[in-house]
């Protein structure tokens, strides 16, 4: 035998053994993480003796010092590698150095009360608590990344993150130390799922019923849920680049609805900017409009109030700390705060893309006025298309709606619910009104209420929804736009649809009706199941709470309180179909069975109308 056939044979089995071991280690990693998560879990879920708090640290230290190893083999493979990657090398000492002080901040904590400024230094117990969250974010976010190498679909993935969030909020919710009397399982399953989904639709008082751990618990998953598990999961994963393949971020572009596959990575730490800065932003004002109400309690309270609200503003959630929300008699008639929970309403049901596009639209023409100004440029010369038809498109629909809105709800409702308001008093409660079903669900009139044309107009609303890429649910306002711009150019009997001097694709066309066509389905097939399960129920009533739960606006006519068990259940599955989308849902089962056509047949027209 071959001396060269002996060696390549004992290099195959070296590598092999090598894919072998770090298969291994990866599985183990993630079940470190998992373990990890689940002490925590355990440590504020359940009531326990000191004496097990002492067992829960050390069981802390042991799981730190494996990943302190892990990532000290990671930060030297990224050193000796002959691939030049500043990112990789980067994002392995970053995750060092977080495990590394954890683990020192828990030895120290377990030693004694003499280390007192070091712990303050490094945030003590909170700072390991993040950290084992982020550990567990990134070995998932790795594991996603070994689905999309393995040709998972991404429609099924995309379902599947939101369908196990919501069974861990479940899980979660059902905790001793989560609710102050205990919860049933539907009742938390429907709390959980609507807290993911970003819904707002209640069968307990979030106020009474949910201790502050539950109530954090409910703000992750409106967090997680409102961004999409799958853009936290992808953002960490991406700290391992090197098992980052081509096909892996081709499906990470389509499940994110990104506009290229390179720059993935900066996309999604923009998204992940703009949302903490907009609802740090949004929590400050919102304190302000709230510093002198001595109803919401003292300063820790008002905080609390104030981030709880701005994130379930920004992502169209509708939950509140309130029992009556933002109906509460010592904040009816606060204006301010209103504005600025409609603020974050609007910017969140915009989308990311959009926010990013007139972002850099305002940067672009501020820096040509600088340049102006210091004589560097001597007049605007040139205009990029950073604004395309879709954001232009999504910006007038949603302007429209909402002024259209307004003044509809103003001329019903002047004289019923608005009813001892002054002036400024009707207006923002007739923008409220025309905001908050484009999928938001805070009220500040009584929806009981309503009259009925307003209920039908508010079911309009919420059906449309908010826009694609944002944190509501709905149709779409681009859905909506084009059946309507379609119809139009119908009845003018063009060939092609051309919009603002550009043509749309007919495939967009055929997305949207088909859209519009499976979402009455939907809507239609839950209102159906509900009277079915409670036939004594007001019919419109129902159409209105199915509609709110199918577009995961939240509002609801008083009816919520009033389900049995079976109409939550179709309840939940309106939620999350609303949420994931139902074409999402419809591509997971099917899948892309059709590949396109390489041949054309004879034409015959169909009668309509």
């Amino acid at each position: 035998m071959n001396l060269w056939t002996i060696d390549f044979k004992y290099y195959s089995q070296i590598e092999r053994l090598k894919r072998f071991f770090v298969t291994v280690l990866n599985h183990f990693s993630i079940l470190a993480a998992a373990s990890l998560l689940a002490i925590l879990i355990y440590e504020f879920g359940f009531l326990h003796p000191n004496d097990r708090l002492d067992s829960v640290s050390t069981y802390y230290e042991f799981g730190l010092l494996y990943f302190v190893v892990i990532y000290c083999i990671s930060l030297y493979k990224a050193f000796v590698s002959r691939r030049q990657d500043r990112f990789l090398r980067l994002t392995s000492l970053f995750k060092l150095g977080i495990v590394f002080f954890a683990f020192i901040g828990s030895v120290f904590f377990s030693v004694g009360d003499h280390h007192k400024l070091f712990l303050t230094i490094i945030g003590h117990h909170y700072f390991l608590n993040l950290t084992i969250v982020f550990l567990f974010l990134v070995e998932v976010g790795r594991a996603s990344f070994n689905l999309f190498a393995k040709q998972a679909n991404p429609a099924m993935l995309f379902i599947g993150s939101f369908t196990l969030l919501v069974s861990i909020g479940t899980g979660l919710l059902l905790l001793p130390n989560s609710t102050t009397h205990g919860i049933s399982l539907v009742n938390a399953l429907f709390t959980s799922t609507s807290a993911v989904c970003v819904t707002g639709l209640v069968v307990v008082d979030t106020a009474t019923a949910f201790t502050p751990v539950g109530k954090m618990i409910i703000l992750l998953l409106i967090q997680l849920g409102g961004l999409g598990v799958m853009t936290f999961t992808t953002f960490f994963g991406l700290f391992y680049r090197t098992e980052s393949t081509f096909r892996s971020q081709m499906m990470i572009k389509e499940i994110l609805n990104l506009d290229r596959v390179g720059g993935i990575f900066s996309a999604l730490l923009k998204i992940l900017l703009v949302t903490i800065i907009v609802e740090f932003i949004g929590a400050l004002f919102i304190f302000q409009s709230i510093s002198k109400v001595t109803a919401v309690g003292d300063f820790t309270d008002k905080v609390a109030f104030s981030v709880f609200h701005s994130i379930s503003a920004f992502c169209n959630a509708g939950f509140s700390t309130l029992t009556d929300g933002l109906y509460t008699g010592f904040l009816r008639q606060n204006y301010t705060l209103q504005f600025w929970i409609m603020a974050l309403i609007v910017l969140g049901g915009l989308g990311f893309p959009i926010i990013f596009s007139y972002f850099t639209l305002i940067r672009h023409f501020i820096g040509n006025k600088i340049r102006q100004f210091f004589g560097k440029q001597k007049r605007y010369m040139h205009m990029p298309r950073i604004i395309n038809m879709n954001a232009r498109i999504v910006v007038f629909t949603t302007m429209g709606l909402i002024l259209i809105g307004a003044i509809m709800f103003f001329l019903l409702e002047r004289n019923n619910t608005l009813v001892g308001e002054g002036i400024l008093g009707k207006i923002t409660g007739s923008f409220f009104g025309s905001i908050t079903p484009r999928t938001a669900g805070f009220n500040t009139v009584d929806m009981s209420r309503l009259m009925p044309s307003t209920i039908l107009i508010t079911i309009l609303l919420m059906w449309i929804g908010a826009s694609p890429g944002s944190t509501g649910g709905g149709i779409k306002t681009t859905t909506f736009a084009l059946s309507l711009l379609n119809v139009v150019n119908l009845a003018t009997g063009r060939k092609l649809f051309v919009v603002g001097r550009r043509e749309i694709p007919y495939d967009s066309v055929q997305r949207a009706f088909a859209v519009v066509f499976l979402s009455i389905i939907a809507i239609g097939l839950g209102s159906f199941f509900v009277i079915v399960f409670q036939p004594k129920l007001n019919y419109l009533s129902v159409l209105f709470e199915c509609t709110s739960a199918f577009s995961t606006v939240g509002l609801s006519v008083g009816m919520t309180s009033q389900l049995t068990v079976a109409s939550k259940i179709v309840i939940i599955l309106l939620m999350l179909i609303g949420r994931v989308g139902l074409l999402s849902l419809v591509f997971s089962f099917l899948g892309n069975l059709h590949q396109g056509d390489s041949y054309r047949l004879p034409s015959e027209s169909i009668y309509i109308n």
